[in-house]
Parts: structure tokens; sequence; C-alpha cells
């Protein structure tokens, strides 16, 4: 048997206090994408649609299975904020406005990007209501 901490079904299982390094290895898909995408010259709304539909949906999975740590979060919403703005590793763009504020809903004045904060926090409940009414996950 193999020693904790391991990867079953995408997720890492480990023993203790949540650890950032259990999570770098997403953090790296993410910022791979990113860098393929860097070198294709997408407009503004390109890149919003990029994040929407592909860097959002990578972390969808482990955030239904773990509650990741807080900087995981924020590592992975400042590389979405870089990309949308155009910054690479080589130059850094202006940020017209905080990412917090791009998380909103169009008709509420964002660009309507979900909020990966509010995803973890709607699939924990989601999880607690699953084990409240089946008695099992």
């Amino acid at each position: 048997m193999k020693a904790l901490p391991i990867t079953y079904l995408g997720a890492p299982l480990y023993k203790g206090n949540k650890r950032k390094v259990l999570y770098e290895n997403l953090i790296d898909k993410v910022r791979n994408r990113i860098s393929d995408c860097e070198h294709c010259h997408l407009s503004y709304g390109g890149r919003l649609q990029l994040i929407k539909t592909v860097l959002s949906s990578m972390p969808i999975y482990l955030l239904q299975v773990l509650n990741p740590p807080v900087s995981t979060i924020q590592k992975h919403e400042r590389l979405f904020a870089r990309f949308f703005w155009g910054s690479t590793t080589e130059q850094r763009k202006i940020h017209w406005t905080k990412w917090h504020n791009a998380c909103f809903p169009t008709d509420e004045g964002g660009l309507g990007i979900r909020n990966l904060r509010d995803v973890v926090s709607a699939f924990s409940y989601k999880l607690w209501w699953s084990l409240r009414i089946n008695n099992s996950l």
C-alpha cells in the first residue's frame, strides 16, 4: 500500500491539514492551458469566452469532491485575471477593474464569470444536503 498523499480519480487523498502542494498539479494544468493560448491573438471577448468555457471548468470536478485551500482558489483567480487582461510572463498589463467585480452577472455590470469561491460553497452545500436527505453520500 502506498503512503499518503496519493491521487485517486484525479483528487488528492491526504491525511491531516490541507496542503497547497497537493493542488499544484491542477494549477499547473490551468497554467499550461493559458500558456498554449497566449500565443493566439485573442480579443477580450475571445479571452472571456475561453475563461468561461474552458478554464473555469477545469477545477470543477475537484471543487465538487474537495474543499481546497483559499490560496489555491486565489491562484486560479489570479491566473484568470492576468490572462483576461493580456498579461504574459514577460509583460504585465493594467487590470482595469477588480476580478471580484468581473465575476458579477452581466445584468449587474459584471462579465458573467463564475466566482470560484461561490462555486466551492455551492458544492459544499450540495454535499451537505445530499448527506442530510439520503443519510449517505
